[in-house]
């Protein structure tokens, strides 16, 4: 509400919510003239987005998802640099926090101009931005009549390469405005479910879709992560044992050929090199290595 940027349509949508998020909705609607609430049957992130989508009048589109924090000039900072660079999406750097951490942006005037390939390789690749569409602003035209896959809880994945191929340049600006909050209950961190298999099948139709192109290796690398996910967190129980053992096939038959890639993330190098140790202390390992990214990140 406070953005710095005034001239906004806001629009809540209360996704069937059990709480009093849909009062609170209705609150900031009489509070000011610029915000839409749409209350709607729970149908999931997917589903809100498309919901948003859809009802949006403006030019351009940017998400927030509710539990995270932006700072004041997230808006003004992004539509700044998409007018400057005539760019059909800007990103703006996303700072990660666990629930609880003291939150600090550190902001920079650094920027990147990239086309399409680039993007999705960055993407894939895990560097300078994860699939994550809530830190970026689009024109409109970008998504024409895409919307986000409601079937799959990793839906962002499939949605962002598609995305980029509809732009002619996207810049990329160094400064945090954005944080998302590591909460116990998200769709990253939750209790394991089957629906956390959807990872394996959505970076299988990305390398599907790049094996004869560019980015064959970036998508190899986005699948490498997505399998050594899977088998590191999935339940040691029958009901994710073929799961396991095809994720520990497949880690196996490429780890030579993602070592070789110096375009491979260091985390994911790291974890290839204690592969062999087991799962149980190849467990132990990845969470301390995930622990270390964090804190470097953060600290």
């Amino acid at each position: 509400m406070n953005q710095t940027y005034r001239n906004l349509e806001i629009i809540l949508v209360d996704d069937g919510s059990s709480d009093n998020s849909g009062r609170i909705c209705d609150y900031y609607v009489d509070k000011d003239k610029r915000v839409k609430a749409i209350h709607k049957d729970n149908g999931g992130q997917s589903s809100a987005r498309n919901v948003g989508i859809r009802n949006a009048n403006g030019e351009y589109l940017s998400f927030i998802d509710s539990d995270d924090i932006v700072q004041n000039d997230f808006i003004e900072y992004l539509f700044d640099l998409i007018s400057r660079e005539t760019a059909d999406m800007a990103i703006c750097h996303i700072a990660h926090f666990n629930e609880g951490d003291k939150i600090q942006f550190t902001n920079s005037d650094k920027f990147r101009i990239l086309d399409s390939n680039k993007a999705i390789s960055e993407m894939l690749y895990q560097h300078s931005w994860l699939e994550s569409p809530c830190n970026k602003l689009y024109a409109k035209k970008v998504f024409g009549s895409l919307q986000f896959d409601e079937s799959k809880i990793f839906e962002d994945s499939l949605l962002m390469p598609t995305l980029f191929e509809q732009c002619s340049k996207i810049v990329y600006g160094k400064a945090e405005k954005y944080a998302y909050i590591h909460r116990k209950n998200s769709t990253t961190t939750s209790k394991y479910s089957k629906k956390q298999l959807d990872i394996l099948k959505v970076t299988d139709i990305l390398y599907e879709k790049y094996k004869d192109s560019d980015l064959k290796l970036a998508a190899l690398s986005y699948k490498m992560s997505a399998n050594l996910r899977v088998y590191l967190n999935a339940p040691d129980t029958k009901e994710f044992s073929t799961e396991i053992q095809q994720c520990h096939r497949f880690i196996k038959d490429n780890t030579s050929l993602v070592l070789k890639d110096k375009m491979v993330r260091r985390k994911t190098k790291i974890s290839l090199l204690f592969f062999k140790l087991g799962r149980k202390s190849f467990l132990r390992i990845y969470q301390l290595i995930n622990c270390l990214t964090h804190t470097i990140k953060n600290g």
